[in-house]
């Protein structure tokens, strides 16, 4: 379980201009707040994680989810994950929101006990309000813990 809150404020790195909101705010306060649940078991591994991002002085709110799926089998893992983000605003001729889904599969190599070799395909949709534009991607990575 994850509870977070904070005071915030929105300035451009570049002009320093600090961003007001439609609702007149220039700071305000944020909640985070979200759940995770993992399972790793011999032969079941998930992942878990729903967050939401709450900035009410400028009525703005985020969500966010994301569930992945696999089977340990030897030194292999192969998964299947999916997500999505999705913004929201009382004001949305003055904000564009960001959303998007994501659908990843991945296969994973155990190499030592301490490193991994993995392999992920992504398939990222974004609208309605492209934000990135579709995109489809191929990641190669090599983890190890010291």
């Amino acid at each position: 379980m994850t509870y977070i809150h904070s005071g915030y404020q929105q300035i451009d790195q570049l002009t320093g201009t600090k961003d007001i909101w439609p609702s007149g705010a220039d700071r305000g306060n944020q909640t985070i707040y979200g759940a995770s649940l993992n399972v790793d078991t011999e032969h079941v591994l998930v992942r878990s994680e729903y967050s939401v991002f709450d900035r009410g002085s400028f009525q703005y709110e985020a969500r966010a989810w994301m569930i992945g799926v696999g089977s340990p089998m030897g030194k292999w893992t192969p998964m299947l994950t999916a997500s999505a983000y999705r913004e929201s605003t009382r004001f949305p001729d003055n904000y564009v929101t960001s959303n998007w889904g994501d659908l990843a599969v991945s296969v994973r190599y155990d190499v030592t006990r301490s490193s991994a070799l993995k392999l992920q395909i992504d398939r990222l949709r974004d609208g309605p309000n492209t934000f990135m534009g579709d995109s489809n991607m191929i990641a190669v990575c090599y983890d190890f813990v010291f």
